[in-house]
């Protein structure tokens, strides 16, 4: 009977070690699979993120969910966590990865299981024994490779791992197992879309020898099919938001998980996480904290599990680089991370120019944000203390430049650059910058001719319609103003009609002119208030004109070229403030 009941208990304890690791809250729940520990979620981070982590990892931790996140490393990190779970369950875990070049990479890690110590007891109920309830360990090996590819960036990993597990000192097990992982990343949007997918925990078979165990049935290894999704964005300038999805399916226990979960990071300073996981036993939210210090960082995690008391786990990573190893970061550059990383290097190099084309290229295509507006200013910040006094004149030349370019200032900057080359001939960028100030002068002076002729134009049409009207006075004094601005075939014709209707006889009798209601003084003080006006008009001052042509018209209402020279002069007045409040967007920097 003591040789039975001694047995009896020692198939308790085994029962109990798989209970108690179940009670971890860590694990869907004890189906048919065995190797428990090779189920358990290590990291703080992946936990709070309700295990959606086959996607977006890129740390030591992620080893277990995806090797292929090992080459989505930019340091060498070493990372440590320590598990005090249900009863005197405790787990471990420790790991070390590195990238080998800006490509490959390798990842260790060592995980195990204490279940706490058992008593035992004799028939006479008197303990009599202690021992442990079930120890495992599991040691992992990792490598992950990426790809450069035409739309994005693929990392493909594998790892090898075995398992040694000892179930109340007598019953032990050794398995071997294989993962493989894949992980495709392509910039979408203001962004980086990350796919991925793995299978977990390859191989055959558990099966427990020695002791209670001998002649028992073997349990298959936890075998794993993991699939997720990721996006995660620069915000607010150096904040960054990530979003990922998960599902998983443990093949031998017919299970599925689902699980979810969002970050945010503060300045790479602080992250706060909220994740929810779907699965059996241990579905419930999660939250959790990551701090950073220089290189260091500790990350806290809750889980408020329903069949269970609320999880708490703490992960902690310290990373560094080694000497002989180039590092580099691998994940594919978002389009506006990389032309924000172009103008960054150009202001750098102290090339404002062309750091402030590149700003409103950003702005063009992404439209305005934050990122652009911190640029600006920076740019802005950079010229005005170039152009403190006391500095070197090359600096105060070129900063000058810039200020009468980025204002189209076009004739002062085309000076202003030719000036700046005096002292620094051998400046590329002023000389390309000097071509185009140029080509922008030669475009605005042309324009200006536009606007003079058409301003011609129509001071032709007010002197014809003087002539066609008999004023012939009138007529000859546009004609006057027309000349002054420059050669114009069509008025010296006109002119040479009113000399030759000057001297032309009188048709008959004239007719009467109509009696005016004006006094004449009135009338000749109109008349010269019009005359200002067409040279005010001419001289491209047509506010001027406007106000002189308003008072003529007061002295003399029934003036028909006054009327209609105010009502054509007021509409181009019109029309160039319009033009001025939808085109104001220059002088930014």
């Amino acid at each position: 009977m003591g040789r039975q009941r001694r047995d009896t208990l020692m198939r308790a304890l085994v029962a109990c070690a798989a209970l108690c690791l179940a009670a971890s809250g860590a694990l869907a729940g004890v189906g048919r699979s065995g190797g428990l520990l090779l189920q358990q979620p290590f990291g703080a981070r992946a936990f709070s993120l309700g295990g959606a982590y086959a996607s977006i990892g890129e740390d030591a931790f992620a080893l277990s969910y995806n090797p292929a996140s090992l080459s989505r490393m930019n340091d060498t990190l070493i990372a440590t966590e320590f598990i005090q779970s249900f009863e005197d369950v405790r787990l471990g875990y420790l790991a070390a990865a590195s990238p080998l070049s800006p490509t490959q990479a390798l990842g260790l890690s060592l995980a195990y299981l204490d279940g706490g110590k058992a008593d035992i007891f004799d028939a006479n109920g008197a303990r009599s024994n202690s021992l442990d309830v079930q120890k495992d360990f599991v040691l992992q090996l990792g490598y992950a490779r990426s790809l450069s590819l035409a739309t994005g960036r693929l990392h493909l990993g594998g790892a090898a791992k075995v398992l040694r597990s000892r179930v109340a000192e007598q019953a032990r097990a050794t398995a071997f197992a294989g993962d493989l992982g894949a992980i495709y990343a392509l910039g979408v949007g203001r962004g980086e879309l990350t796919l991925g997918a793995a299978a977990s925990n390859l191989g055959g078979s558990l099966r427990y020898s020695g002791g209670i165990a001998t002649g028992s049935e073997s349990d298959p290894l936890p075998l794993t099919a993991r699939a997720a999704v990721g996006y995660g964005r620069s915000v607010l300038g150096a904040d960054r938001i990530t979003g990922s999805l998960g599902v998983d399916r443990l093949i031998p226990d017919e299970t599925l998980s689902q699980s979810l979960g969002l970050e945010y990071n503060y300045r790479g300073l602080c992250s706060l996480r909220l994740g929810y996981s779907v699965a059996g036993e241990s579905r419930g939210p999660r939250m959790g904290l990551g701090l950073s210090f220089k290189n260091v960082s500790v990350d806290y995690a809750l889980g408020f599990i329903e069949a269970f008391s609320n999880i708490h786990q703490l992960s902690l990573s310290y990373g560094f680089n080694i000497p002989g190893i180039r590092y580099g970061a691998t994940t594919p550059a978002t389009p506006i991370e990389t032309m924000m990383a172009r103008a960054q290097s150009k202001l750098h190099s102290k090339r404002f120019f062309q750091a402030a084309a590149e700003s409103d290229r950003i702005e063009a295509v992404f439209g305005a944000g934050s990122e652009t507006t911190l640029l600006r200013h920076t740019i802005r910040a950079r010229i005005d203390a170039l152009l403190a006094p006391g500095g070197p004149a090359p600096e105060r030349a070129y900063a000058l430049a810039f200020m009468r370019y980025h204002n189209k200032e076009w004739s002062e900057a085309v000076a202003a650059l030719e000036d700046y080359l005096v002292l620094r001939p051998d400046d590329e960028e002023a000389t390309d910058y000097l071509s185009r100030a140029k080509g922008h002068l030669r475009e605005e002076q042309k324009q200006l001719k536009m606007q003079q002729l058409a301003r011609t134009g129509t001071l032709f049409e007010l002197a014809n319609q003087a002539y066609e009207s008999g004023d012939l006075a009138w007529a000859s004094r546009i004609i006057d103003e027309i000349l002054r601005l420059g050669p114009y075939q069509p008025a010296d014709s006109l002119r040479s009609q009113i000399e030759a209707r000057r001297k032309a006889p009188p048709p008959g009798a004239a007719a009467q002119p109509k009696p005016r209601r004006v006094l004449p003084a009135q009338k000749a003080q109109a008349e010269t208030l019009y005359y200002q006006a067409v040279r005010s008009y001419a001289d491209n001052d047509l506010q001027d004109a406007l106000d002189k042509l308003e008072r003529g018209l007061e002295l003399d209402p029934e003036n028909g070229n006054i009327r209609n020279t105010l009502e054509r002069i007021g509409r181009e007045l019109r029309e160039k403030g319009s033009k001025r409040s939808n085109g104001a967007a220059g002088g930014r920097y």
